[in-house]
């Protein structure tokens, strides 16, 4: 059998340092002014409020092609990214880019008012959940076929690194990986830039709107190197996260 998977609905969450520092009444707040702001590249619909289950999904805010959540299962608070629909990328890209999304979510965490205090990622382990039982049951077989994709995934985000892996063994839960990360990972500065392409190389940012736009949502930035007549898209990511020289 093929040790490729193709599944579209890996779920990616970060655990919180401090749970108790954070108020999900904060979380429903948040999360209801980026409706109105449409904060983020999807269409966000509702925010539903799960706080009265013990140990369950939390606040999760709705969107059209992904859910984003302050996650509480098993009394682990996270933020937990659920894609519902389908991409382009597959297998360990397709990881990557739920991943990067789920950081997306977690960079703009940390900057609401609310957070600015409490809100800190746990930089030494993750969680990949498959939320797809019949492509992917949870079992030793299906594990090993995507141990590899999880590999790249991780190593593409964050560099090669020393990952643990570690499956859920209980047969009725979807299958759940928890990754422990040795050395730990930077949560804001790993973002990689477009290829060939130097942190020192200057760029100039164009945009179909003014720069006070681009400020309060950077969707989607064209990055042009007139030197080496090149020209590249950087969608999702942030001035701060691209990591280039602006000029």
């Amino acid at each position: 059998m093929s040790g490729f998977v193709d599944l579209q609905h890996v779920n990616v969450k970060f655990f919180l340092e401090d749970a108790h520092a954070i108020k999900l009444e904060d979380a429903i707040n948040v999360f209801h002014s980026w409706i109105q702001d449409q904060k983020l590249d999807d269409l966000l619909i509702d925010v539903a409020d799960y706080r009265h289950v013990p140990s369950g999904p939390g606040v999760i805010l709705i969107g059209h092609n992904a859910q984003y959540s302050f996650d509480n299962a098993e009394s682990q608070l996270g933020v937990l990214y659920n894609r519902k629909t389908p991409v382009e990328a597959k297998g360990a890209e397709q990881i990557a880019q739920a991943i990067r999304m789920a950081l997306d979510v977690c960079r703009l965490l940390a900057k609401e008012e609310v957070f600015v205090n409490t809100f800190k990622i746990a930089t030494d382990r993750l969680q990949f959940i498959v939320n797809d039982r019949l492509l992917g049951p949870n079992n030793q077989e299906t594990y090993d076929r995507l141990l590899p994709q999880f590999d790249a995934a991780l190593a593409d985000v964050f560099g090669e690194k020393d990952f643990q892996f570690e499956r859920a063994s209980e047969p009725r839960k979807r299958l759940t990986v928890t990754v422990q990360v040795l050395q730990g990972f930077t949560v804001w500065q790993e973002r990689r830039g477009p290829p060939h392409l130097s942190a020192d190389t200057p760029v100039r940012v164009f945009s179909a709107t003014d720069k006070a736009w681009l400020d309060r949502r950077p969707r989607l930035i064209v990055l042009l190197c007139p030197a080496r007549k090149q020209a590249f898209y950087l969608q999702n990511v942030g001035l701060l996260s691209c990591g280039f020289r602006l000029s």
